[in-house]
C-alpha cells in the first residue's frame, strides 16, 4: 500500500529512524495531510508533520527528533487533544509627545514634505497621505534643492549620509539564517541471502583383489610286484573323493572418512551511498534610490515641477 505525505509516495511499513540513526518506527497511514507512525519502543501512533522530517531517504525517513525524544514521548499522538494556546498580552504603547515646530525643523525637513505652492492650481495637487513620522529625519546636504525660506547656509555641518552609502546597518536591520541538509547514513540489518548446504550419495565401482584355492584331484601310478589277498582281488568298484575349494563373498563396511565444517565470516566492505540536499543562498540585488532626495524617494509632482522650472 502507498500513501502520499509532503509529495511523496511512501509505502507502508517504511521505516522511520531518529536524527541520530536508530529506528523508531514504521509508517502506518496518513490522517489529512499528517503522516502516522507506529512507535515500536512505545505502542503508540506518531501525528508526524512535514516540519518534522528532517530528510526523505530511499530506504527510509529521518525525523528532526532524537531518540531520546521518542522514548520520553516527546512528540504529537494520534488522538491527543492539542494544547491550548496561552494568552497573548498585548502592552498598550506608551504616548509620544509631539515636538513644537521650530525654524530648524522645517529647515531640515525633506523638500517633498514642504507643502503646494500657492501659484500651482489645487486641482493638480495629489490626495495627501497620512505617513509614519520618521524617527530622525535628515538634513539636506549643500549641494540638494530647498525651499525658498531655508537658505542653504542655515543647513547643519554635520549633514545627515543614508546608512546605504557608509555600510553601517541601520536598527532595522535584518539577520538571515542560511540553511543547508547533511548525508546522515543509517545502518540496519537486513537479510542477503541464504546458504543451503546438503549431502548426497554417490554410487561407484570397485574392485577388490582377493587369494581363493579350489583342489583337483591328481593320479599318480607306482608300480608293484609283490603278493596280494586273494579276496579282494579282482573286485570292481567306484571311489569318489570330494574336492573343496573357496569363493568370495562380498560385504560392506561403514567408515568416516573426513568431515566439513561450516561457519559464518563477517567481511567489512566500504559501500558508497549517494543522495539530493538542499541548502541555502544569498542573493544580494543593489538598486540605486533616486537621486533627487537624501531619503530615496521621489519628489511630489508638483514640487518637482516647480524645481524643474527653477533650472
Amino acid at each position: 500500500m502507498i500513501v502520499t505525505f509532503a509529495g511523496y509516495d511512501i509505502k507502508v511499513g517504511t521505516p522511520v529512524v531518529s536524527r541520530d540513526g536508530a529506528e523508531v518506527g514504521t509508517v502506518d497511514s496518513t490522517i489529512g495531510e499528517d503522516l502516522v507512525v507506529n512507535v515500536t519502543t512505545a505502542g503508540t501512533q506518531l501525528l508526524l508533520t512535514e516540519s518534522g522530517v528532517a530528510a526523505f531517504e530511499p530506504d527510509f525517513i529521518r525525523l528532526e527528533k532524537t531518540a531520546a525524544d521518542i522514548s520520553a514521548g516527546n512528540y504529537d499522538k494520534v488522538g491527543e487533544p492539542e494544547p491550548a494556546p496561552e494568552p497573548v498580552t498585548v502592552a498598550d504603547p506608551e504616548p509620544v509627545a509631539a515636538e513644537p515646530a521650530t525654524a530648524e525643523n522645517e529647515a531640515a525637513a525633506p523638500v517633498g514634505l514642504l507643502s503646494t505652492p500657492s501659484d500651482a492650481p489645487a486641482t493638480d495637487a495629489p490626495a495627501p497621505v497620512d505617513e509614519p513620522a520618521p524617527e530622525e529625519v535628515a538634513a539636506p546636504q549643500a549641494d540638494e534643492p530647498v525651499a525658498d525660506d531655508a537658505p542653504a547656509e542655515d543647513a547643519p555641518a554635520d549633514s545627515a549620509v543614508p546608512a546605504a552609502a557608509t555600510g553601517t546597518p541601520t536598527a532595522g536591520g535584518q539577520t538571515i539564517h542560511l540553511h543547508a541538509e547533511d548525508l546522515i547514513a543509517a545502518k540496519r540489518q537486513v537479510a542477503t541471502g541464504v546458504v543451503k548446504v546438503a549431502k548426497k550419495v554417490l554410487l561407484e565401482d570397485k574392485a577388490v583383489d582377493v587369494d581363493v584355492f579350489t583342489e583337483k584331484v591328481t593320479v599318480n601310478r607306482v608300480d608293484l610286484d609283490e603278493d596280494a589277498d586273494v579276496e579282494y582281488a579282482f573286485e570292481e568298484g567306484v571311489f569318489e573323493i570330494e574336492l573343496k575349494g573357496e569363493e568370495v563373498e562380498v560385504g560392506k563396511r561403514v567408515r568416516r572418512v573426513g568431515q566439513v565444517e561450516v561457519g559464518k565470516e563477517r567481511l567489512t566492505t566500504t559501500q558508497r551511498v549517494t543522495g539530493q540536499t538542499r541548502r541555502e543562498e544569498i542573493e544580494v540585488n543593489e538598486e540605486a534610490y533616486d537621486a533627487s532626495r537624501p531619503d530615496g524617494d521621489v519628489y511630489d509632482p508638483i514640487v518637482a515641477k516647480r524645481l524643474t522650472d527653477t533650472d
